[in-house]
């Protein structure tokens, strides 16, 4: 008997689930023997899709193809019930004429705010200068894109986006005064400190991490608010003689 007979006899009958822990192991060990056999495992090929399709059945994957004939698509949310299948575009439309100026597609899960820097990239190309000005809602509204349109001199009119800091009556980085030029930060209490140094990642500076000591902050209304977050948030951090470091990205 054929191996394919075999399967369809030893499947015959049972409901979907029932032959689903079957077919999942099946597929685990064409993984295995393939690897053996070296063979071409680039994105999208038969054996990455495989292994791809496997791994998505675990509750906790993410980014889970639903089309092996269509691997690029995913499963996106317009809200917390209504989802979409496949692709989005987002598009930058000039205001006066209404004509398109920049798209992309995107997998149907990725973030629209992630987009920005590309549709205002692309819209340079096409027109051998940067937009004087870009509007958009509050999902555009984080560091990455408000630095990235602030070193290009591009108004900004993106609505301002509620931090957790904010909805929780912390302090937000946006809080405290970065002067790059004097390189220097300063508190809601107006008090500054020139004490820093670069913030490296893989090697790279992306930033600087700037520290206030005791002696400053003594007898200050917001210090226990402050020890707070350095306990809690991530550009917040406690170290010895330091009372605060707080991380300012370039």
């Amino acid at each position: 008997m054929s191996a394919r007979k075999l399967l369809w006899t030893q499947l015959k009958g049972k409901t979907r689930d029932e032959k689903l822990p079957y077919i999942l192991e099946l597929a685990q060990e064409l993984v295995e023997v393939a690897q053996n056999l070296e063979m071409d495992e680039s994105d999208y090929s038969s054996l990455y899709l495989l292994k791809k399709v496997i791994s998505d059945r675990h509750e906790q994957a993410k980014d889970r193809v639903i089309s092996v004939v269509d691997p690029e698509a995913r499963t996106g949310r317009k809200s917390d019930k209504r989802t979409i299948q496949g692709y989005k575009d987002h598009v930058m439309i000039d205001e006066e004429s209404e004509l398109i100026t920049a798209v992309k597609v995107t997998p149907a899960n990725a973030e629209d705010g992630d987009q920005l820097m590309d549709l205002v990239s692309q819209f340079q190309e096409n027109h051998g200068s940067f937009p004087s000005q870009v509007s958009a809602d509050k999902g555009y509204w984080f560091g990455k894109n408000l630095r990235y349109l602030h070193k290009n001199q591009i108004i900004g009119h993106i609505s301002v986006a509620k931090t957790k800091q904010q909805t929780q009556g912390l302090f937000a980085p946006e809080d405290f005064d970065f002067d790059a030029e004097n390189m220097s930060v300063t508190c809601p209490q107006g008090k500054s400190t020139y004490r820093y140094r670069n913030k490296m990642k893989n090697g790279k500076q992306v930033g600087y991490d700037f520290w206030y000591t005791k002696t400053q902050c003594t007898g200050c209304p917001n210090f226990e608010l402050l020890l707070y977050m350095a306990t809690h948030l991530s550009w917040y951090r406690q170290r010895p003689h330091r009372v605060i470091v707080l991380s300012f990205l370039t």
